[in-house]
């Protein structure tokens, strides 16, 4: 069975879902659609939002997201789980910004590929923490789906990670991005942003 949700060419929202206070909120086997990878804007597949009260519980599993120029999944997670998933062609897989931050968050056997940015990036002014990334594979970021020679960006990452604490890479391999395949490393110009704790381990 086919269940697919899409944002039309007249969408504005920032999200296709958006949190708003619901906790323990299960997203299956659904294929979200944007309107494209390369158009104007900043459109997210599911936009977390910025609070951070309480647990959320979401539980995102054997979804698709394709064609949003902002990224699949971003915002603040406290809590949840992301696993069996394919991200492509999206401007970012999964991203924090400004004051978000993730907390407790497994992702596990994800796939990423062909975003114009960057696969993974949590480097936003709230710290990431306590998260696991399992058997998931990042590649091709960067890279023009159907002619990887061309790239639509020439510096993408696969992972990085900005400001972070007690990360851990398990078995996560990334291949053909444009820029590094694992970014480590904090933005020198703004002394908030720390990164210790970070294991790899079975990884490539």
């Amino acid at each position: 069975t086919e269940c697919a949700i899409r944002a039309t060419s007249g969408f504005t929202g920032t999200g296709l879902f958006n949190y708003s206070s619901a906790p323990g909120v299960t997203i299956e086997s659904l294929c979200l659609l944007g309107k494209g990878q390369t158009v104007s804007g900043g459109l997210n597949g599911i936009d977390m939002g910025v609070s951070t009260s309480g647990e959320k519980q979401w539980w995102i599993k054997s979804c698709s997201f394709s064609a949003f120029n902002g990224a699949a999944i971003t915002g603040s997670m406290w809590v949840g789980d992301i696993r069996d998933c394919h991200i492509g062609r999206c401007g970012y897989g999964i991203k924090t910004n400004g004051a978000e931050g993730w907390t407790d968050v497994r992702i596990i056997g994800t796939q990423i590929y062909f975003c114009t940015n960057g696969g993974i990036e949590f480097d936003s002014t709230k710290r990431t923490g306590l998260v696991t990334i399992i058997g998931s594979r990042v590649e091709r970021s960067g890279g023009t789906y159907g002619n990887p020679a061309v790239p639509l960006n020439t510096n993408a990452f696969g992972i990085r990670l900005g400001n972070v604490n007690n990360i851990e890479l398990i078995g996560v391999s990334t291949d053909a991005c444009s820029g590094p395949g694992l970014w480590i490393g904090t933005d020198v110009t703004d002394s908030s942003k720390i990164v210790y704790s970070v294991i790899v381990t079975g990884s490539e």
